[in-house]
């Protein structure tokens, strides 16, 4: 080998170690930060685990009071009914007028089934609001508003209606359980 030779072997080695231990310091960087992301997440798993260790009492008195209070479902006609039967009720005591009440599809998640109804409704501004009010005041119930449209009365200004509101009574599914 002549020295021509040797300088070429040369600088091809060198070239060839530096691009090496530039690819290899460019691989241990970007592992170096997905162990450190990891790190990063597996540290806030914990914190989390943690909180809610520290919560276990609480989150297991809210369980088992779900447990004891919670209706069954049995059908969707007795689920409809007493959901219609409590809308009613509740509406009549407040002094609304329900123009629409229309039981809708039950809607089931997991462990749970709600008998759904959209109401259309019209009364003073304050029993409107105490109506309201009422059917999400007892946890008890397990009643929910999902959604409503409100608007004043174009005719009769000291009315409000409701249009197209949502009202669900959520039941436990025993054959989840």
């Amino acid at each position: 080998m002549n020295q021509r030779e040797l300088r070429l072997a040369i600088a091809f080695a060198a070239v060839f170690l530096l691009g090496g231990g530039f690819v290899a310091y460019n691989r241990l960087v970007s592992w170096k930060k997905s162990i450190e992301t990891r790190e990063l997440a597996l540290a806030q798993k914990r914190v989390e685990a943690e909180g809610l260790f520290q919560q276990k009492d609480f989150w297991n008195t809210r369980s088992s009071w779900l447990n004891e209070q919670q209706p069954e479902y049995k059908n969707r006609n007795d689920a409809d009914k007493q959901l219609l039967d409590y809308v009613k009720e509740s509406a009549s005591t407040h002094e609304v007028t329900l123009d629409l009440s229309q039981l809708d599809q039950p809607e089931a998640q997991a462990g749970v089934v709600a008998a759904n109804m959209t109401v259309d409704a019209k009364a003073e501004y304050s029993k409107m609001w105490a109506w309201i009010h009422h059917l999400q005041s007892e946890p008890s119930k397990f009643i929910v508003v999902r959604g409503l449209d409100m608007k004043p009365n174009l005719e009769d200004t000291a009315l409000l209606e409701v249009t197209q509101m949502r009202i669900q009574k959520w039941f436990k599914n025993p054959a989840a359980q």
